[in-house]
């Protein structure tokens, strides 16, 4: 292969893998999660319950994520428009 960078062709999926370069994903993966978690616990607050799985990558239903704190509620674009934006006129585009 030939790349105008060491690290040019990393992942290419016709490549075999190379370990320093999964180690250093993995490494901005981490980094990147521990932000996304500091940032969701200090927007929610106490309202996020104490739940292993919270951060574990599963993915909840509205009802499960106003449960486990992740929501306050749930609805649909023209409920949050017409009751929380306060919009009088909504244009469907459809």
């Amino acid at each position: 292969m030939h790349t105008s960078g060491a690290n040019k062709g990393a992942f290419d999926p016709f490549s075999p893998e190379m370990p320093q370069m999964v180690a250093h994903a993995q490494a901005m993966l981490d980094q990147i999660h521990t932000q996304f978690i500091d940032a969701v616990k200090q927007g929610r607050g106490k309202r996020l319950k104490d739940d292993p799985d919270l951060f574990s990558g599963m993915f909840w239903t509205g009802e499960k994520s106003v449960e486990l704190g992740l929501a306050d509620d749930f609805g649909d674009a023209n409920y949050v428009a017409r009751e929380i934006i306060k919009q009088p006129d909504i244009v469907d585009y459809t």
